[in-house]
């Protein structure tokens, strides 16, 4: 369960990255991370937006409780884990790309 859910944290993690490299505020990337997952996890609720739902980061941050069930469910858990892993790497790419054509010299 520990694992799953620092896979998911992961993507909060990565986006404040690269909220990082396009803001000189730290409160601001860290602050703009959090919000981001909160409307995330608020637009997640909204049934009428159907399986575009499916898509969010927050999609599966509740995932880990099919692991309490006999026999475990398994499905929701390895969906959840590539998810957070393709996001993270999203974020992490476009972190690198905004740091890489930033002036650090000045």
């Amino acid at each position: 369960m520990l694992g799953y859910l620092a896979v998911h944290l992961l993507v909060v993690g990565t986006l404040a990255f690269w909220f990082s490299t396009i803001t000189d505020a730290p409160l601001a990337a860290v602050g703009g991370a959090v919000f981001t997952m909160f409307v995330f996890a608020i637009l997640d609720q909204v049934e009428q937006l159907g399986s575009l739902r499916d898509w969010f980061p927050t999609a599966g941050e509740f995932a880990w409780v099919d692991l309490l069930q006999t026999p475990v469910q398994d499905g929701d858990l390895f969906r959840g884990v590539v998810q957070s892993l393709v996001y993270a790497a999203l974020f992490t790419a476009l972190g690198f790309r905004a740091f890489a054509r930033r002036d650090v010299t000045s």
